[in-house]
């Protein structure tokens, strides 16, 4: 599988925002791999 280039990162407060959903609620989207993450 290629990897892609990430063009666009967002923090989490930011991603949230976005997303309009608690951040508690994208760490978990993340923790279990629904949100694609890295640190």
């Amino acid at each position: 599988m290629k990897k892609t280039v990430v063009e666009d990162v967002m923090s989490v407060t930011e991603a949230s925002r976005w997303l309009k959903i608690p951040r508690s609620t994208l760490y978990k989207l993340c923790m279990d791999g629904e949100v694609p993450s890295a640190k």
